[in-house]
């Protein structure tokens, strides 16, 4: 144990480079221009800032004094740059953060003690260390590669030369956003490489509160070690979002390629090609004659092009709403030998002069080059090209191509004088020579509405069969390139959960692993007899995972399969856990000068008040006072960033400004800042008041217990196993977050640390004394079942696998509750399984408490996620949506002994006319079985009554006018905040984006409100039928859940950083 008092001096802190050599000089020498800066020494924080020379760096600084580390803070406050700079303290030697992660460690004390292969270990290659005025940099490891074009190479062959990449164990990095923007229509992730130590990708950041909701499509590059996000490019479009599911484009991923320091891009769909420097983002030049370019290859400082500059952008507009949309959009839009003719161009990359044009017909995914060749199809047999002159030398006698739908694609691949054809499972290996037919063959199936895989590995064509055979094992099949003879043809054993379709993005392959897309990311290493399956990382659809760097590149998608298990989010993920040693006991809890008055303080809080997230353990939204249902305004206070739910206990409303990592206290009459502390990571939800302690978890791994009095520290515990950082989300945090609103029921407080159950050792599950801070019990919750030993996959069922995901818990009193997961008081799960063997004792069964599958602060509104009272619910495709059938549901909801209040959208999806309509309802917390009956027809905004599915409904409102963001429940009325809803969502069919109609007109609108141009409103609601009772306007909407009810008050968190009472 540690005692912990802002006045202790460790180390000696001997010398800043304020002076001397400040951040612009220091950042010159050593050559980095962006990415995570590790400052040693940091002093008063003054130099700390500086080195945050624009967006583009995150900054931590370290000392092992806590009285500079404090003084740090407050300088980096007082800038407005806290949370992209901190300060925290260290033990002096080891370096809290991952392996390969920092870009730059500047040392400024000169009694630092971190030895020099420390500091070479936390460095990402190419990254440097600045100590003593000189620089030392870290090599780039001859084992890791790039992926500069969508299929790795100029030559296509999907199969990266890293020898790094293994069966992924631990995050390196996580990064916005949690999702795509919607599973029914095109991909929101279309393309990503890598080059140098940098990711690029496109991806329409649009909100994901409806798919038609207006794109925003940008080009972003991030440090591949870290994730930082170093620049943005706008595009002017990328593909239409209407665009339905399962209809590609398989070819426009490949618009975006990097190489060296040049990215190159097109800037919409039937935009010129446009070369930009790879650090900064800025143009380089835009290439002349290269109007609609459709896809890139760079080799040898030479851009070969499929430019089609009759193209026009796509205007596709839905005529029905079922799936037969896919088809139409794919064939109706599919590639034909009767096509117009496009060209082949070659443009030199540093001058932008055309070296040569070929017109032609060009099949889509055909272009590729050898050493000295070009080739393509041109739907009657493969075409070659002299590189240098674009003459052409040969025309093959087939393979013919009829057509190519959007959602398919073919595969052409060069490979030691080799030309390999692939049309679906038909393969034609051709002589790059002259054009003639070597052999015809088969691959296995392996696409779903994407190109069949096939990766040639030492001289071999490999292809996987995925998807659903996979349950008996993956066969794997291999050919000679040369000769087409089959090499190698059998079945490798993996775990049979395998109960669908592969996914719908082409697998990926290095020369040791390949890495196919039966439902996860599934590795096979080549010579082994195994398969090791990874159901929970997904990469998107369309685009799939990126191998590289030695790390796995996931990104984010939209899949509902496994989504109480599945990571989520942006991801790199390392071959290697990082939980190594643990943090000694002793060390892990720190007592502060408060910690003999909050151990001996009682009880202080109200019935009136509102002391934790969601007001009780059970996060009903509901409070016991009364509420008058005419407000005015009794103060605002402007705190900035994004703010928690208030919290209000004891006169005192407490906030948290997450990306600032910073809790305010405010009084809660006029509300002024009484206090504020700065933390060590963010602090995402409501703190939790006990007796006179203010208690929060934090991401940087930590449960703080403050004095409620004046915020002064009475102790902190370290939940996390160890000690260690990665970035998230442009935050420097701990691999092992602690949600910030932990739970106290009983007199035991319960706080989870962790991310997710497969990587890094999973999560802990700690029980502490909230007075004394004191460990009652851990639980370690990993990848294997605490019963067997066995890995938490062998308890798949279809597409539900145990909980593995983190969120805040919830509880009645007699259980606790993580999503789905139950737990008893003492910590254990209970009901592992999915589906709980039959005969099992009804007290391990789950029980109804109000949760959300992919957590209570998934704020995004994403179309397949809602908010549960009950026991258990539905994922996978034809599952996830089914829950709202037979208990109640909603976006939002608040409940009391008796009753549910909910605001619920509805369809959810599956379907390709998202024509939602929203419904305010009351129902029964608790319904008994009856049977289904019809409901009376009700009004826009008028209440009815009825049943919906299996539960009673005493009334719902339709389209009540008002997008509900927030709830709470008085005693006497429901009071409801949000945006007004001003498009008219059922009337939808044959949207075109970008035209000048009033479907955009009203989406554009309503994408306005969203983003709290228009206000927010809040409601005050009959509870008897629904009824309007009052209405009041806000500067701005609430954030998500973000209100509260306390003293007859209400308490809001705005959108723009405002508090309002």
């Amino acid at each position: 144990m540690k005692t912990h008092a802002v006045t202790i001096l460790v180390g000696v802190f001997a010398a800043n480079l304020a002076g001397a050599e400040p951040a612009t000089d220091v950042l010159k020498e050593t050559g980095i221009t962006g990415g995570l800066v590790v400052h040693i020494g940091c002093g008063d924080g003054t130099l700390t800032a500086a080195l945050h020379a624009g967006d583009g760096y995150l900054v931590q600084g370290l000392d092992t004094s806590a009285e500079n580390v404090a003084k740090a803070r407050k300088t980096i406050s007082e800038k407005g740059l806290y949370g992209r700079v901190t300060a925290r303290a260290f033990d002096g030697r080891n370096l809290p953060y991952r392996d390969n992660m920092v870009n730059l460690v500047v040392v400024s004390d000169a009694a630092c003690r971190v030895p020099n292969e420390e500091i070479m270990r936390v460095l990402a290659p190419e990254g440097v260390a600045y100590v003593g005025g000189k620089k030392q940099v870290k090599p780039r490891p001859p084992e890791i590669d790039e992926w500069t074009h969508y299929q790795h190479d100029p030559q296509g062959t999907m199969v990266s030369r890293d020898q790094v990449v293994a069966p992924v164990r631990g995050i390196q990095w996580m990064g916005d956003p949690k999702w795509l923007r919607n599973h029914d229509f095109v991909s929101s992730m279309h393309a990503m490489v890598s080059t140098g130590t940098r990711v690029f990708y496109v991806i329409d950041e649009g909100l994901r509160n409806h798919i038609f909701l207006p794109s925003k499509w940008v080009l972003i590059a991030r440090d591949a070690f870290n994730g930082t996000v170093l620049w943005k490019r706008s595009l002017k479009d990328w593909y239409p979002n209407n665009w339905p599911l399962k209809s590609g484009p398989g070819q426009f991923p490949r618009r975006l390629v990097a190489v060296g320091d040049k990215v190159f891009v097109t800037f919409g769909q039937t935009e010129p090609l446009t070369g930009l420097d790879a650090v900064t983002g800025k143009t380089i030049r835009t290439y002349d004659g290269t109007k609609a370019t459709e896809e890139v290859i760079f080799d040898d400082g030479v851009l070969y092009l499929l430019v089609n500059p009759n193209r026009k952008a796509v205007d596709y507009r839905a005529e029905g709403t079922s799936y037969k949309e896919i088809g139409r959009a794919s064939s109706g839009w599919a590639w034909a030998p009767s096509a117009p003719a496009a060209s082949v161009v070659a443009v030199d990359a540093a001058s932008g002069r055309t070296l040569w044009k070929h017109q032609a017909r060009v099949a889509p995914l055909t272009l590729t080059l050898s050493d000295d060749r070009v080739f393509f199809s041109d739907g009657s047999g493969m075409v070659a090209l002299d590189r240098k002159t674009g003459k052409p030398l040969w025309t093959s006698q087939g393979p013919a191509i009829k057509s190519v739908g959007t959602g398919g694609a073919l595969r052409a691949v060069y490979s030691d004088g080799v030309l390999l054809m692939a049309s679906g499972t038909r393969v034609t290996g051709l002589s790059a020579k002259d054009g003639r037919v070597l052999w015809t063959g088969s691959l296995l199936a392996s696409s779903h509405h994407c190109p069949n895989d096939l990766f040639v590995i030492d001289g071999l064509a490999w292809s996987a069969n995925t998807g659903t055979p996979q349950k008996n094992g993956t066969h794997l099949k291999a050919i000679d390139v040369r000769t087409g003879e089959v090499k190698k043809d059998f079945t490798a054993q993996n775990l049979p959960a395998f109960p669908m379709h592969p996914r719908c993005y082409p697998s990926r392959a290095t020369t040791r692993y390949l890495m196919t897309n039966g439902i996860g990311t599934e590795f096979y290493r080549l010579g082994d007899t195994k398969v090791e399956i990874h159901h929970y990382v997904r990469g998107s659809c369309v685009y799939g995972v990126m191998p590289c760097n030695g790390l796995l590149y996931k990104p984010p998608d939209s899949c509902a399969c496994y989504y109480q298990s599945k990571l989520e989010y942006f991801c790199a993920l390392s071959p290697m856990s990082a939980l190594g040693k643990k943090t000694a006991e002793d060390d892990r809890l720190e007592k502060g000068p408060a910690y003999n008055e909050i151990a001996g303080g009682k009880a202080q809080t109200a019935e009136s008040d509102w002391p934790m997230y969601r007001r009780d353990a059970a996060r009903s939204g509901a409070c016991r006072s009364p509420m008058a249902a005419g407000l005015k305004t009794c103060w605002s206070a402007r705190l900035g960033g994004k703010l928690t739910q208030p919290v209000v206990a004891n006169g005192k409303a407490f906030v948290s400004s997450v990306d600032q990592q910073t809790l305010y206290a405010l009084d809660a009459a006029s509300g002024n800042v009484v206090w504020k502390h700065i933390a060590g990571g963010k602090i995402d939800s409501s703190p939790t008041v006990h007796g006179n302690a203010v208690l929060f978890g934090c991401a940087d791994g930590w449960v703080y217990s403050l004095r409620a009095e004046d915020g002064v520290l009475a102790w902190r515990y370290l939940v996390a196993p160890a000690d260690t950082q990665i970035v998230s989300c442009q935050q420097v945090e701990s691999l092992w977050p602690v949600h910030g609103s932990v739970l106290v029921v009983r007199g035991t407080l319960y706080a989870l640390a962790g991310r997710n159950m497969f990587f890094d050792g999973g999560m802990r599950l700690v029980r502490l004394d909230p007075k004394t801070g004191r460990k009652i019990s851990e639980t370690a919750l990993d990848e294997n079942d605490p019963r067997t030993g066995k890995n938490l996959q062998t308890l798949i069922s279809a597409k539900v696998m145990p909980v593995a995901n983190a969120d805040i818990f919830s509880s009645d009193g007699q259980r606790i509750y993580m999503q789905e997961q139950n737990f008893d008081l003492e910590g254990k799960r209970l009901a592992i399984d999915p589906s709980p063997p039959r005969g099992q004792p009804e007290a391990e069964k789950g029980r109804r408490h109000l949760f959300c599958q992919t957590g209570l602060l998934d704020d995004v509104w994403f179309h397949r996620s809602y908010w549960i009272y009950g026991d258990d619910c539905g994922e996978g495709w034809g599952a996830y949506a089914g829950t709202r059938r037979s208990t109640p549901c909603g976006r939002i909801m608040a409940f009391d002994e008796t009753r549910i209040y909910a605001f619920r959208s509805e369809p959810l999806g599956n379907m390709l006319h998202p024509r939602t309509t929203y419904t305010l309802y009351a129902a029964d917390k608790d319904p008994a079985p009856a049977e289904p009956q019809p409901a009376e027809k009700g009004k826009k905004g008028k209440a009815k009554g009825g049943r919906a599915g299996g539960f009673e409904q005493h009334w719902q409102v339709e389209t009540p006018g008002l997008l509900v963001n927030a709830m709470v429940l008085a005693k006497d009325r429901l009071f409801i905040a949000g945006p007004p809803d001003v498009a008219d969502e059922t009337k939808m069919l044959g949207y075109l984006p970008g035209a000048d109609d009033d479907i955009n007109r009203q989406l554009k609108a309503q994408d306005d409100a969203w983003h709290g141009k228009r206000g927010g409103l809040v409601w005050a609601v009959s509870l008897e039928n629904g009824e309007k009772l009052a209405e009041y306007r806000l500067e701005n909407i609430p954030v998500f859940d973000g209100m509260a009810a306390a003293e007859g008050k209400l308490f809001l968190s705005l959108a723009n950083g405002q508090v309002v009472c």
